[in-house]
């Protein structure tokens, strides 16, 4: 999701609409959702402008479309080894999975993100999710 927020998220908190209100490391909000008719969520930017749209699939995941065409941008198949995240073009982008506190995404890079439940009915970036990616000049 944080694609559509561009990558300011950092945590989340449930809203009166049936969805999250988004905010950045500042506490300022980014975004939020709304519940739609088709049993998924309307994502809306800073103007009320919806961005996206989801709604469940058959393969049990969700699909993602943009809020104004309708194209699909991309979409989640549940599976054996949790959830594989796939673009617009089926291309897989990585798996993901529910954790005891939260969950956790590892993309096809190695790149690991997870987050923490919150006391808001939300959730939290884990800070320390994004260490594995860091690299440090060397130093002689």
């Amino acid at each position: 999701m944080s694609d559509y927020l561009d990558f300011s998220f950092n945590q989340s908190q449930e809203n009166i609409f049936g969805g999250h209100d988004f905010f950045d490391a500042g506490g300022q909000q980014v975004a939020y959702s709304s519940e739609n008719i088709f049993g998924g969520h309307d994502i809306h930017g800073r103007n009320h402008e919806v961005m996206a749209q989801t709604t469940p699939n058959i393969f049990g995941g969700t699909d993602v479309n943009h809020g104004t065409t309708g194209q699909t941008l991309s979409h989640t198949e549940n599976s054996a080894h949790g959830i594989s995240s796939f673009d617009s073009n089926g291309h897989l982008n990585g798996t993901g999975s529910q954790t005891n506190y939260g969950g956790e995404f590892v993309d096809l890079q190695g790149v690991h993100t997870s987050w923490q439940n919150n006391i808001f009915g939300g959730v939290s970036a884990d800070p320390f999710s994004q260490l594995n990616t860091l690299t440090f000049p060397p130093l002689i």
